[in-house]
């Protein structure tokens, strides 16, 4: 199993998407051809197709392959081996594809290959379409954000914290100052109580 993971255009579920696919035979390659619309696969729907399989006139002891794409190269398979060269033949195929946010973000498969030896090339080979969703990114953005959150409600309740300590250094500190007149005028007043004091105090005693 081996696949691509590239991103597509988005899409909602239900759309035809381009399937597109080229063969490899004899060392040579075709070029990309878009399968009929009856065989591209609905976005987000299961559903299976069947394909034409090997060339009648393949030789037994050849190779054959296959690859697909989907949305302009965006996503792609590897090469699929549909004849082996050995006598086996490709019997059926399944490609799974990754969703996320309305867009493929890549293409596994898996295939199933006749057990016998010799066998004789099906006419068709069935194409499954399954569909993955990837809901670990979903989460991982939903954790991020979350993070985020309480990064910025740690830092607002810092911040308020510290306007608020300010605001009472800054009235301890206006308290003080009224106090400290209030301070010098007793300190003046019993000054002249004493003073007084003595004063009657000598007089008497002359």
């Amino acid at each position: 199993m081996l696949g691509l993971a590239l991103g597509a255009a988005a899409a909602v579920r239900g759309d035809a998407m381009a399937l597109l696919k080229r063969t490899q035979h004899n060392g040579q390659r075709t070029a990309w051809s878009e399968l009929p619309h009856d065989l591209s696969p609905r976005f987000g729907v299961p559903r299976i197709v069947q394909l034409h399989g090997v060339p009648h006139d393949l030789p037994a002891d050849e190779p054959f392959k296959i690859a697909f794409a989907l949305h302009s190269m965006e996503a792609m398979t590897s090469w699929i081996s549909v004849a082996t060269g050995d006598g086996r033949y490709l019997s059926s195929l399944e490609l799974s594809l990754t969703a996320a946010g309305g867009e493929v973000r890549g293409i596994e498969w898996s295939g199933e290959y006749s057990d016998e030896a010799d066998a004789e090339p099906p006419a068709h080979i069935e194409l499954r379409f399954v569909w993955d969703s990837e809901q670990e990114s979903d989460v991982g953005v939903a954790l991020s954000l979350l993070c985020c959150c309480c990064c910025c409600l740690l830092i607002y309740l810092c911040v308020v914290e510290y306007a608020q300590a300010e605001d009472r250094r800054r009235e301890q500190e206006m308290a003080e100052r009224k106090a400290r007149p209030v301070d010098g005028v007793a300190r003046h007043l019993s000054g002249m109580h004493r003073f007084r004091a003595d004063e009657r105090a000598y007089a008497k005693s002359h």
